[in-house]
């Protein structure tokens, strides 16, 4: 795949990690570091989630696939793993998306704030059967939600792990998910809109096919 992706990164912090100071500082801004001096990496966006500060995310931008794939293969890419272990409190989740050039992720992982959904689909959901639905929404989305700064969706490439989101004996352990970014000035303008008459009939568009949706929102910063 030739195509630019963003590598969506889960971490669980151990518990008593602060990143803003410290030990924890100083590896966590290592890791973005080397990181962002891979060749094809592009951006490296971080954050915690504002509902669960237990978790960092990352937005990760790459040339191509290929060039994450790359990194990992390195000699000194075991080295990297075990420099971020103390830092790190369960599995990691990582995913890549191929957001499309019009609606990169820098559009809302820039807001202030950033909405950030995962749509879970049942094994062997047909992609195609959700374009439309998507389309509806970005299209009212732009109009209709006017304070939001940027919106961006595009289906994992990987098949995700649903773990603790449905019963994976009924619906699977993995299967295909539909990632969005929404950017707000704040979570206040995101509940309000929430309030708003349009939102209802808006949302539909994103129930109507998965069976499991996560929501969270992350003050993300680009590394330089």
């Amino acid at each position: 795949m030739s195509e630019p992706v963003t590598e969506i990164v889960q971490i669980p912090l151990a518990a008593g990690i602060d990143l803003s100071t410290g030990d924890s500082q100083r590896i966590w801004n290592e890791t973005l570091s080397t990181i962002r001096s891979q060749p094809g990496c592009t951006a490296v966006y971080s954050g915690l989630r504002l509902e669960n500060p237990q978790i960092a995310q990352m937005a990760i931008d790459w040339e191509n696939l290929a060039a994450h794939k790359t990194f990992e293969a390195q000699p000194t890419y075991g080295a990297f793993i075990q420099n971020l272990a103390p830092l790190v409190g369960g599995p990691l989740k990582v995913f890549h998306v191929a957001l499309p050039l019009s609606t990169p992720f820098s559009g809302p992982g820039s807001a202030p704030v950033t909405e950030c959904l995962n749509l879970y689909f049942g094994a062997g959901y047909a992609p195609a059967d959700f374009a439309r639905n998507w389309a509806q929404f970005h299209e009212r989305g732009l109009q209709e939600a006017t304070q939001a700064l940027g919106i961006a969706g595009a289906w994992s490439l990987d098949e995700v792990e649903h773990e603790g989101v449905w019963d994976k004996e009924e619906l699977g352990a993995e299967g295909p998910s539909f990632a969005i970014f929404v950017g707000w000035p704040s979570v206040l303008a995101h509940m309000k809109f929430r309030e708003s008459e349009v939102f209802p009939s808006l949302v539909g568009y994103l129930r109507d096919g998965p069976k499991a949706t996560e929501v969270f929102h992350v003050e993300f910063k680009k590394f330089e």
